[in-house]
């Protein structure tokens, strides 16, 4: 997704796809961060994701909010938490990403150390090749037996 796609128009693509997330490029098609559904569904009802907690596609277990629910069910969505912001005002910056020949223990060290769920792979020039998942490991390891 391009960081100038509208939010509307993301959040369709991304329910087409059948996908929970995708990376997010700049006018040159270098990735240059992730956004999720679930970041989708959380700017648009007023939840702000502190900026050291990681976003949806990457994150394991529950995200902090700067504030409790509770007091955001109360409120309207604020000027601009509407479906056309853009990709990249909600995006969470950077790529977590290993190389295209990395064994399976190193991206499953990867996923550890980072606690997360999906890493994007990368050819020889940091180019988006895919994405490789915990399932996608567990499928493979099945596979071996």
């Amino acid at each position: 997704l391009n960081e100038g796609v509208f939010l509307r128009e993301a959040a369709r693509t991304l329910s087409d796809e059948h996908i929970g997330g995708a990376p997010v490029t700049d006018h040159r098609g270098e990735a240059i961060g992730v956004v999720s559904l679930f970041d989708i569904v959380s700017h648009l009802a007023g939840l702000e994701r502190p900026a050291e907690e990681p976003g949806g596609f990457d994150r394991q277990g529950r995200i902090r909010f700067d504030r409790p629910v509770e007091e955001v069910e109360e409120e309207t969505p604020e000027e601009g938490a509407t479906g056309e912001s853009t990709v990249g005002e909600i995006m969470a910056p950077g790529i977590i990403g290993v190389p295209e020949d990395a064994p399976l223990g190193r991206v499953a060290a990867v996923l550890q150390e980072k606690q997360i769920h999906r890493v994007f792979v990368l050819d020889a020039k940091g180019l988006l090749r895919g994405v490789i998942s915990t399932m996608d490991i567990l499928r493979a390891l099945g596979t071996e037996a």
